[in-house]
């Protein structure tokens, strides 16, 4: 009968590890609490009132999404993105369409109240539970109040950093770089208006020099005719006075006459410089008059052609506001609309990025075939040949026609020179390169 000895005492490389596995235990239950600590799910922080959002960065080590006006920062929340194996995609996205209302269609119709997506595979922003660390399956869980405030501000279109870490926008200013032109425009807009101010200021001040001027005119041509008046008057008088004297009867009424006429030749005597005076001040006074009417005229000619400019200058700044805006709305629109017709609806990415490239080299193949297909082609079949010849060696799985094949297998030799045959070799192997990239790709 056999006896197993026991040795009692304790292994000590088994206590060592235990230790250690005890030691890690504690770090990581530590680590845990700490992060738990750290991040808030329940609380989000809105920096300042903002205007429309145009960009959020999501930081998957931070665990925390952050959202950007013009300004700068609006507001901050903590996030949940995916869990290992599970990662969500770091990059540049765009928010593709939005639904307050969402549930999956991947994950047993879960619900992703103001679901935001970023791509066709799966990817989006919505609301969910947050335990404090990565635990989706691939979209980025916000907190539920935020995800309301968030989808009820952002528009089609608005660009979703995902970075590995913390980053953020950084202003880059240089003299080398296009500056904006809202400054001068602006400018250009308030020295148009103060030069209508001015024009029309002006103007008001020459209209009422004119009139002035014309009211001191007609004083002194009443007081110009006044005394032309009592002139005329006198002169008669003087005149009668003659008269009488040569008519008197007796020496008594003649010496009478005489002395009323004195009086009446020293009346005018008086009033003949007084007139003379009157029409010299008279002249000056009429002449101002026709400067000042000259004046207001160009003056009021000044204005309207300041006030024409300045609405010139409105409309034109309106017009080509709008039709910029028009040219960057449909840019933005024809190109989200490509975006969608490729990337978005299953083709990828990578097969985005390989269409270009099959394209050019479908045109270079056609151009090295110039002069070199079959004679009894039309001129308006002979491009349509040389493209289908050049796609059918690019892309052999791609049988447009038996002669195309034909061509090139039997009659290479003689209609195809040296440089013709050495690029369709590098072609082929183009093609297969290609077609190696389009197997590799994977939907955005």
């Amino acid at each position: 009968m056999k006896r197993f000895a026991c040795n009692r005492k304790p292994n000590q490389a088994a206590l060592r590890v235990a230790t250690a596995l005890a030691s890690l235990t504690a770090l990581v239950a530590a680590s845990d609490v700490s992060l738990a600590a750290k991040v808030r799910p329940d609380q989000s922080v809105a920096v300042r009132p903002g205007s429309e959002p145009i960009m959020a960065i999501v930081s998957l080590h931070d665990q925390q999404i952050t959202v950007y006006d013009d300004k700068g920062m609006i507001m901050r929340a903590p996030v949940s993105s995916g869990q290992k194996g599970r990662e969500t995609p770091a990059g540049i996205f765009s928010v593709l369409s939005k639904n307050a209302e969402h549930y999956s269609n991947l994950y047993d119709d879960a619900f992703m109240p103001h679901m935001q997506r970023l791509t066709w595979s799966g990817i989006a922003l919505h609301g969910g539970p947050l335990p404090g660390y990565p635990a989706s399956h691939g979209c980025i869980r916000l907190p539920y109040s935020f995800a309301e405030r968030l989808f009820g501000t952002t528009k089609i279109g608005m660009r979703v950093i995902v970075a590995p870490g913390g980053t953020g926008p950084v202003a880059i200013e240089h003299p080398a770089l296009f500056q904006p032109k809202t400054d001068h425009a602006a400018a250009a807009a308030a020295a148009a208006a103060t030069k209508v101010e001015e024009a029309t200021a002006k103007a008001d001040q020459t209209r009422l020099a004119a009139v002035t001027a014309n009211r001191e005119s007609t004083l002194a041509i009443a007081t110009v005719r006044k005394t032309e008046a009592l002139k005329l008057r006198a002169e008669a008088e003087l005149a009668a006075a003659e008269r009488a004297i040569a008519s008197a009867s007796s020496p008594e009424a003649k010496e009478r006459i005489e002395s009323a006429k004195e009086k009446v030749a020293s009346r005018v005597g008086e009033l003949e410089p007084l007139l003379a005076a009157a029409k010299s001040d008279l002249q000056p006074k009429v002449d101002a008059v026709t400067a000042a009417r000259e004046a207001a005229a160009a003056a009021d000619r000044e204005r309207v052609a300041a006030t024409e400019s300045a609405l010139a200058r409105s409309w034109r700044h309106f017009r080509n506001w709008a039709w910029l805006s028009g040219i960057r709305a449909s840019a933005n629109w024809i190109w989200l609309w490509v975006l969608r017709a490729t990337i978005g609806f299953g083709i990828g990415l990578r097969y985005f990025r390989t269409v270009p490239w099959a394209l050019a080299f479908v045109l270079m193949g056609a151009l090295v075939l110039a002069g070199s297909e079959p004679m009894s082609l039309a001129p308006s079949q002979s491009w349509l040949w040389r493209l289908g010849a050049s796609l059918d060696q690019l892309l052999p799985i791609v049988k447009l026609s038996p002669k195309y094949a034909a061509f090139f297998d039997e009659r290479s030799a003689d209609t195809l020179n040296f440089w013709q045959n050495a690029y369709f070799t590098l072609h082929r192997f183009a093609g297969w390169l290609l077609g190696i990239s389009f197997l590799q790709g994977s939907p955005a």
